[in-house]
């Protein structure tokens, strides 16, 4: 079974258009993506304005959150990561999750009906418990 990471975008961003793994610049990002880097083959970057994004892709900043968008537009954006997803991997995937509520709420119960298996390793921790548990296990 593939395992494949999920990690959501962060406000910080670099000011210029660069690869997207390159373009988030929190501190959580960056610990995130060493960490999906050094134990995932396959991961993605959930993108608020461009939903499913490949770690290589080149975009620009911007300063869309789905916090600040409403719930029926945000079921919208969690179909179209789903419908990316389903594109790029097999059903007999596992999607670990490294993200917020309002990334998961929608896209989480999608994945699962689409007989994934769904992994949210951070879930109900702070963001400092978040932060202390990438440095324990990276």
């Amino acid at each position: 079974m593939d395992k494949i990471a999920l990690v959501s975008c962060v406000s910080k961003k670099q000011y210029y258009p660069c690869a997207a793994k390159d373009l988030y610049q929190s501190t959580w990002f960056i610990k995130a993506k060493a960490y999906v880097e050094k134990h995932y083959s396959i991961w993605f970057i959930l993108s608020a304005q461009h939903g499913l994004v490949e770690p290589s892709d080149v975009i620009s900043p911007y300063d869309k959150t789905l916090k600040s968008i409403p719930s029926e537009a945000r079921n919208e954006w969690a179909q179209n990561v789903l419908d990316e997803i389903k594109r790029l991997t097999n059903n007999s995937s596992e999607i670990h999750i490294f993200a917020g509520e309002t990334y998961r709420e929608n896209l989480a119960p999608k994945l699962n009906d689409a007989e994934y298996v769904v992994v949210i390793p951070l879930k109900g921790l702070a963001i400092g418990k978040q932060l202390s548990w990438f440095n324990g296990h990276s």
